[in-house]
Parts: C-alpha cells; sequence; structure tokens
C-alpha cells in the first residue's frame, strides 16, 4: 500500500517526503478534480462563443451579399465613382471568401493574413 501511495504521490508531482501522506495524496486529487472541472466550464464557454460567432458572422455575410447585390445595380456616373464601386465590390467579395483572395486582405498592425483576427492592442503598442 506504501508503495502504490508513493507511486500516485510521484505522478500526482507531489514530492517525496517519505510519509506517504494519505491526506495530502487525497487533497492533490481533490485539486486535480476542481482544475479539471474548471478547464471544462472555460471549455464550454469558449465552445458557445465561438458557436455565437459563427451565427454572427453567417448574418453578416447575409447582409454582404445583400449590400453586393444592390451595389450591382448603380450605375455609375464617371469613370471615378465606377472604379470606386468595383473597389467596394472586390472588397465584398474578399471579406465573404477570403481563400479565394490569399495576401489580400491583411491586418494593418500585423501584417496577418484573414484567417484569424489580429490580438494587437492599441494599449501595449
Amino acid at each position: 500500500m506504501i508503495s502504490a501511495l508513493a507511486a500516485i504521490d510521484r505522478e500526482l508531482g507531489l514530492p517525496d517526503d517519505g510519509c506517504n501522506s494519505t491526506a495530502q495524496t487525497l487533497n492533490a486529487i481533490r485539486l486535480l478534480k476542481l482544475a479539471h472541472r474548471d478547464d471544462v466550464k472555460a471549455a464550454t464557454a469558449l465552445e458557445k462563443a465561438v458557436t455565437a460567432l459563427e451565427c454572427e458572422r453567417g448574418v453578416l455575410l447575409g447582409l454582404l451579399t445583400d449590400c453586393a447585390a444592390v451595389l450591382r445595380t448603380i450605375d455609375p456616373d464617371d469613370s471615378d465613382e465606377a472604379e470606386k464601386l468595383t473597389d467596394l465590390l472586390g472588397e465584398i467579395d474578399s471579406a465573404q471568401a477570403p481563400i479565394r483572395h490569399q495576401g489580400i486582405l491583411e491586418c494593418p498592425h500585423c501584417s496577418y493574413q484573414w484567417t484569424v483576427p489580429c490580438s494587437f492592442d492599441e494599449d501595449y503598442s
């Protein structure tokens, strides 16, 4: 029993103090379970946040599609307006399907390409 408790203590990262305290081992197991429970709660909260963001993204992509459809109905008055409309429609297309436009969308702060939002923080620059 003592050698089993010592082996468990080693696996839990407890110091080899020679006393093989059952209370110390049980406390370490309780702390490990609490940490695991907190990790599970955090992972669940993160999954919910990701789902919410995916839903928002879907709504925004639908709105961009509608905006692009309206912009395509506009007859430009001059070449400058035509160029601006073309550029805007290109940016909408890039936002809707960034994979088709690798290298076009970049974060202005870190130059990271559009697949992940930038973690740049103005307060820490």
